[in-house]
């Protein structure tokens, strides 16, 4: 009685949520899509505390969706920020780069990577370094920080340049949802190919592009934004992923 109780409650906040702020704003096959992965949902948030079992990636719906359908064995993707996006990507593509500035996450993912094989997948550790100047705007691209509190002395600076070692136009998909965004992106928009995506997640935090204006010009990139909700998190819990796919 209480287990069917917490699906009743639980059902009735992601389809009010779902309802609020995807229906209202007249996205109507986006709820029906966000509605019937209420049970998948669910199933996620058992495994909410060891994310790596389900391979999933930590996104809307809606770009895990694209995602599926768009990536093929030939590609190369680099993301900061490791997990269990990395296993979904590693399953589907020709490699994964893999940066993560947290020791013991890292170690987790290179634990991952022999549990299940995947031969395809590096794991990098760029941990955040003690800075001397505190002043500074976390929303700077060219400043390395973040806006994490506990961060708030520590540049991520080496972090942010582990992209910077590879080719010009060498990936097909670089994923940003680890630290120091800003800084992240202005990186990696030289080192997507052609027809190739730029990923932010969390876009709805607008600070992260406040200094890149050049990823919103139409000739240049094509945008899409996927918004609702997403595995592990909470039934209140929306998130927004936005694809930025070069066109030239």
């Amino acid at each position: 009685m209480i287990k069917k109780h917490n699906i009743i409650s639980e059902f009735l906040v992601y389809t009010y949520v779902s309802v609020k702020y995807l229906l209202i704003n007249g996205k109507w096959s986006v709820f029906v899509s966000d509605i019937m992965r209420f049970s998948f949902w669910r199933k996620t948030r058992k495994k909410s505390a060891d994310n790596l079992l389900t391979h999933y990636p930590w996104l809307a719906f809606g770009a895990i969706d694209f995602l599926e359908q768009w990536l093929h064995k030939e590609m190369n993707v680099f993301e900061y920020g490791s997990g269990s996006s990395t296993l979904f990507f590693a399953k589907r593509v020709n490699s994964v780069i893999s940066i993560d500035h947290n020791k013991d996450w890292f170690k987790n993912g290179e634990a991952s990577k022999l549990k299940y094989h995947l031969h395809n997948v590096q794991y990098l550790l760029r941990e955040p370094q003690p800075r001397q100047i505190e002043s500074g705007q976390c929303n700077n691209p060219d400043l390395y920080l973040s806006c994490m509190g506990e961060y708030a002395n520590y540049s991520f600076e080496q972090y942010v340049k582990s992209i910077d070692s590879f080719p010009d136009a060498y990936f097909d998909l670089v994923v940003v949802d680890g630290r120091a965004r800003p800084s992240c992106l202005k990186h990696a928009v030289n080192k997507v190919k052609v027809n190739g995506i730029l990923l932010l997640d969390n876009a709805d935090r607008n600070y992260y592009t406040q200094y890149l204006p050049q990823l919103f010009h139409e000739d240049s990139w094509e945008i899409k934004i996927f918004k609702g909700h997403l595995p592990y998190n909470s039934a209140s819990e929306l998130d927004t992923t936005i694809l930025f796919t070069k066109k030239k």
